[in-house]
């Protein structure tokens, strides 16, 4: 059965290293949001405070509440990844390349872009020693299962 017809094998070698959307999810968005509610009650109380005993003016008070809020707004952006859920290794990492670093007999490690990962030989029983190129087939939760590359074919990330 070849590559294309076995839907384990989805993606292609160099698919997932395209850059999936990079908005906020809603859940990411409504997390940050309510993460802000404390901070803003406090600033506001602390603001209707400074009002009533008559060390801010309304339009003070009410400008500074609206310039707290702004700065979450703005500073989302910049945090909003950290508000993402968990991404396990699915189908972007299907058909990643890499080496095995401890030989996987049947469990060990290998490098991904960098990376280390926990990995298991695709075919169960098989024992793949250190040093051999690797391709990613699945996943399973945090641990990859991959095949030896041939040796015939180029590898293009080692």
């Amino acid at each position: 059965m070849g590559a294309e017809a076995d839907p384990r094998f989805r993606d292609g070698p160099w698919e997932h290293r395209v850059r999936r959307g990079t908005r906020g999810t809603p859940q990411g968005v409504w997390t940050y949001a309510l993460l802000q509610v404390p901070g803003t009650l406090i600033a506001g109380l602390l603001l209707w405070l400074a009002f009533h005993w008559g060390w801010l003016s309304l339009p003070w008070a009410v400008g500074l509440l609206l310039m707290w809020v702004g700065k979450d707004i703005l500073l989302y952006p910049l945090v909003r990844n950290v508000f993402d859920p968990l991404r396990a290794p699915g189908p972007p990492l299907v058909g990643a390349c890499g080496v095995v670093e401890a030989a996987l007999t049947p469990h060990g490690l290998i490098r991904l872009e960098g990376e280390l990962w926990q990995a298991e030989p695709f075919q169960p029983g098989e024992a793949i020693g250190a040093g051999t190129p690797v391709r990613v087939r699945s996943a399973r939760g945090l641990v990859l299962l991959v095949e030896a590359e041939p040796a015939s074919e180029p590898h293009p990330f080692v």
